[in-house]
């Protein structure tokens, strides 16, 4: 065996090893989380909810889409903060060179989302839908 091909075999084997470390589904479990997201009455089109834990060794944060108002993902358990973020075309507005575009409407307030005071809990067992009424 030439040193270049044990090199090339002990890289494989690191990559490997490290790929199957570094997977999705490594760190603490998820569990299903779903629901409806409305403001001020109305399904929410096209958004983000972000749950972030709230205890230490929480896990990480995780965001999922809002599509159509509805939501479904997985998140770890324990007491998360949420986060709530939607935008829809704004005005058209002139940048700094001076090029013409539609700017974004960050229209969800944010007690919803940088400044938000919403909670929710998840449970290892079955969830319900967790639903959240912006107004």
């Amino acid at each position: 065996m030439t040193k270049t091909y044990r090199f090339c075999l002990w890289l494989l084997t690191v990559a490997t090893t490290v790929s199957f470390g570094c997977s999705y589904d490594s760190g603490p479990p998820k569990y299903p989380v779903s629901g409806m997201v409305t403001y001020q009455g109305d399904p929410i089109p096209d958004g983000m909810i972000v749950f972030f834990p709230t205890e230490p060794g929480g896990g990480a944060q995780v965001g999922v889409k809002i599509v159509d108002g509805k939501y479904a993902g997985k998140t770890t358990d324990g007491v998360m903060r949420v986060y709530v973020e939607a935008s829809r075309p704004g005005p058209m507005v002139k940048d700094d060179m001076g090029v013409m575009h539609e700017s974004l409407d960050w229209y969800i307030p944010s007690k919803y989302n940088d400044q938000s005071t919403l909670t929710c809990e998840i449970l290892p067992e079955d969830n319900k839908e967790l639903n959240f009424d912006l107004k």
